[in-house]
């Protein structure tokens, strides 16, 4: 059973506290991949695709919790910018598969390497212990979904 620990914080604060530090770390990152002109969502697509060699569609909106029409609007995009290309599947012709393609590896390549040093810049006043327990906190949590 969770016993609420005792550091004088109301639920609520806490509530209003994770809602800021949220809004800290997506006005941060937003901004920093804006450089590249690339958006959360489709940073994320394009962490997907770095990880797996080729996802559907209906995968990449499962893995980021979103219905796949928008996830749709944002392949379209970087289809656009030839960041990913969409191909049949092996064994259904009905279906397609996302992949990055070279453009698409060697911007998510410049892009991670761009967000870590701005990563380092801004969380600079924060331990790297500190740093660590609260991504490991967040892989708990997002565990429960």
């Amino acid at each position: 059973m969770f016993t609420p620990p005792r550091i004088g914080l109301r639920s609520y604060q806490g509530a209003l506290i994770q809602a800021r530090a949220y809004r800290a770390i997506t006005n941060f990152m937003a901004a920093s991949l804006g450089a590249d002109n690339i958006s959360l969502p489709e940073w994320a697509i394009l962490g997907l695709l770095m990880d797996n060699t080729a996802l559907r569609p209906s995968d990449l909106a499962a893995a980021l919790g979103v219905k796949p029409p928008v996830v749709t609007v944002q392949l379209r995009d970087l289809e656009k910018r030839k960041l990913v290309v969409r191909t049949q599947a092996e064994g259904d012709s009905r279906a397609s598969v996302i992949k990055l393609t070279d453009a698409g590896r060697q911007q998510v390549e410049i892009t991670e390497k761009r967000v870590w040093s701005d990563l380092r810049g801004y969380l600079k006043d924060i331990g790297p212990l500190d740093v660590l327990a609260y991504i490991k906190v967040l892989r708990q949590l997002a565990r429960k979904l």
